[in-house]
């Protein structure tokens, strides 16, 4: 049987969680513009389809919006999962050790 070893940065894939925030927050807080652009333009065609594109594009950010949200809390979620997880796993290490200790005692890095 071979054993695997699983190594995770759970400060990165946290700090991936909160610049993913950022990213949301930077979509969410982007405002529509287009409403002085399109009073700038005398072309009623032009001015339509700027319409039309800032509509769709509002649209398409908050679903972008969304998306990275529920990513960033995938990230975050990931992290403290996988920390909470090496924190049970030492302390039952340090018990068996505790408990089954024996003349060779072997020392675990937590």
């Amino acid at each position: 049987m071979s054993v695997s070893t699983l190594q995770v940065d759970t400060d990165a894939l946290d700090r991936v969680g909160r610049d993913m925030r950022s990213v949301y927050l930077a979509f969410r807080n982007a405002g529509d513009d287009t409403a002085a652009v399109q009073g700038a333009i005398p072309h009623t065609g032009l001015r339509g389809v700027i319409g039309e594109f800032a509509d769709n594009w509002a649209t398409r950010r908050e679903s972008l919006a969304d998306r990275i949200d529920r990513a960033a809390a995938i990230a975050e979620v990931t992290a403290r999962e996988f920390q909470s997880q090496d924190r049970s796993i030492a302390r039952s290490l340090q018990t068996t050790e505790t408990v089954h200790g024996s003349g060779n005692s072997q020392q675990v890095a937590v």
